[in-house]
């Protein structure tokens, strides 16, 4: 069973006067990283490495990436992405920051304290089980407006973009195994009066 977390979690430790800080953080596409990656080098600006590793699942296509950081080639970004396959995580991102002491680890010991800090930012993390989800197209009158919110929430769904004026345009996110169901059941609503179809994008 693939899992996801659902909030960013955190954890540290020492190692031989070098100081790791682990970062769980929940994501749905590639830019995520790049926007964390430049916070965190920001927060963090004295330190001497950021390694992270993700994997993103969009049902058709598992994508996943890692970084060593400036550490030797093999000693931090695949430990922790090892980690997070170990614990079937998708569309997940772990960040280790490392400040470094003026000890060095040598490659076994990094690869060590690279997998350790992922697992134990992971151990205290919230996690869900992951469900594929789809992004859909509506198009009806602007006077379903309510009406269609309400069965949204009904079928766990979310507004992804709203470009409603003169009439509803929504882009929504819905469970696959509901999204049947939903679109018959606006069919229905609105009298045969509304599009709900696949939209063409990745999210």
């Amino acid at each position: 069973m693939k899992v996801s977390p659902i909030a960013r979690s955190e954890s540290s430790f020492k190692v031989k006067r070098s100081e790791f800080i682990g970062i769980l953080e929940p994501i749905s596409k590639t830019e995520h990283v790049n926007e964390n990656l430049k916070i965190l080098k920001k927060e963090h600006h004295s330190s001497r490495h950021i390694c992270w590793a993700y994997r993103l699942d969009f049902g058709n296509e598992l994508t996943e990436n890692s970084s060593d950081g400036g550490e030797p080639p093999g000693s931090a970004g695949i430990p922790i992405l090892n980690t997070l396959r170990k614990n079937r995580i998708v569309n997940g991102a772990v960040f280790v920051i490392r400040y470094f002491r003026g000890v060095k680890l040598g490659k076994r010991g990094l690869i060590d304290a690279y997998k350790k800090c992922a697992e134990i930012a992971i151990e205290q993390a919230s996690l869900r089980q992951w469900k594929l989800k789809k992004n859909y197209q509506i198009e009806c009158p602007i006077d379903y407006f309510g009406t269609l919110s309400n069965v949204l929430g009904k079928y766990k769904g979310k507004i992804v973009r709203d470009e409603s004026k003169f009439s509803l345009s929504w882009q929504i996110d819905l469970p696959e195994e509901r999204a049947k169901h939903f679109c018959k059941e606006v069919e229905l609503i609105t009298e045969g009066n509304a599009v709900c179809h696949l939209a063409d994008v990745t999210s």
